[in-house]
């Protein structure tokens, strides 16, 4: 329940947004948060909302208008207590993020001490992170850093948002150490196609990493970004291809973004900047030690499996191609201990060859770094030090990479 004191005196009846607040009229909206590794939603951003059908529905409006009306600091308020309350049925160990301006935070705790306290005090049943929004008004980073190791002091984490752009800065990042960094969705969308903003990114990446916060990238809207964002190692990410805002907070994200994120496709990074000329070099490294396996269909048996293994003997494995995309890869080892158990030339020799293939091969772009093979190779999947790379040039099939002749190098 909203309390009309929460307003001046005056405004709650005679202005739009004080007179929504004053009558209930606002609500909270979640977008998940989600882990790129697996896909697990870790939790929410709590979003305001007006009555739908009206100019106020969306946030911006709402909070353009209360800044009109003097009043928006105080709708902040609102739109904290509305998310932490509504929240109330999402799993316990979810993370809740409550967006805070930088000047409401000040106000607050400078003139209205109690009044955040008590805000933040209704979320003991989740975690709860406060995102730092607006951050070009803060006067003091010293000060403006000892409120929020108060906040901090109080068992709350602290986000820092829209890096990246004006608001926000490196120097603030340092002084806040925040748990989380949401890099702004400018650097995130079109990142695929983008080398600027991937080269950009990728120090954020490194940043993070030396500080201990984890990033958390806005505004994936599109596959192609989503995995040049799980591949870069960031670990968090947010955006209508994980989740739009929704009143009931989603637990799963949509079996589209999920698919993109099992795949073991590596994505494609952008082009070289113009210093940047290391794409030929992975481009000679990759050529290097290609290997020309001459391929088979989905529609090949298991004889011609086993007779292209009979006429390459030094062959490690074999793509399975359909409409001439790798769908899977046959392992020479595996294939052959199975098919010299007695019977099984008899029982499966006509049978289709993906009964024995991986159907969940990884793809590799010709254009993919040398750090990005160096990373799956020291990762926890084994099985491609034997079964080595697909590798794809714009869909089209090149060759294999054997894993262990890339280990060696």
């Amino acid at each position: 329940m909203l309390s009309p004191q929460l307003l001046p005196q005056g405004i709650a009846h005679t202005s739009g947004v004080g007179q929504l607040i004053a009558s209930q009229q606002l609500s909270a909206y979640y977008q998940p948060i989600v882990r790129l590794s697996d896909g697990a939603v870790i939790g929410h951003e709590a979003l305001l909302r007006g009555p739908a059908g009206t100019p106020f529905e969306q946030p911006h409006s709402l909070f353009s208008q209360a800044l009109r009306e003097g009043i928006s600091i105080e709708l902040e308020h609102v739109a904290a207590h509305l998310g932490i309350t509504a929240y109330a049925t999402a799993p316990r160990n979810n993370l809740l993020f409550v967006n805070y301006s930088a000047p409401a935070i000040q106000s607050l705790l400078s003139s209205h001490q109690d009044r955040l306290v008590s805000n933040l005090m209704d979320a003991v049943a989740h975690p709860l992170v406060v995102e730092v929004t607006e951050q070009s008004e803060i006067a003091s980073l010293q000060q403006f850093g000892e409120i929020m190791e108060a906040v901090r002091g109080a068992g709350y984490k602290v986000a820092l948002d829209d890096y990246g752009v004006a608001n926000a800065s490196m120097s603030l990042w340092v002084h806040l150490a925040p748990q989380f960094v949401k890099v702004d969705r400018y650097f995130i969308h079109g990142i695929a196609h983008d080398a600027l903003k991937f080269e950009a990114v990728k120090s954020m990446v490194a940043f993070a990493r030396a500080s201990g916060s984890q990033l958390i990238a806005e505004g994936i809207e599109h596959d192609s970004d989503l995995r040049i964002v799980r591949d870069l190692g960031i670990t968090y990410g947010q955006g209508f291809l994980l989740g739009r805002p929704s009143a009931k907070p989603a637990l799963e994200i949509p079996r589209g973004a999920s698919s993109t994120l099992n795949s073991q496709q590596i994505a494609v990074y952008p082009g070289q900047t113009r210093s940047d000329n290391r794409a030929s070099n992975v481009h000679s490294f990759l050529d290097s030690v290609l290997v020309d396996a001459p391929p088979v269909t989905v529609r090949s048996h298991n004889d011609d499996v086993v007779q292209l293994f009979n006429m390459h003997p030094a062959l490690h494995a074999l793509p399975v191609l359909d409409a001439g995309k790798p769908v899977g890869l046959i392992n020479r080892r595996s294939f052959m201990d199975q098919y010299a158990l007695p019977y099984h030339r008899e029982l499966f020799g006509r049978r289709p060859c993906m009964q024995f293939a991986n159907r969940e091969p990884v793809v590799l772009e010709r254009t993919a770094s040398i750090d990005q093979v160096a990373r799956l190779l020291t990762g926890d999947e084994q099985h491609i030090l034997s079964d080595g790379f697909i590798v794809i040039e714009e869909d089209r099939y090149l060759g294999l990479v054997p894993g262990i002749r890339l280990s060696v190098r």
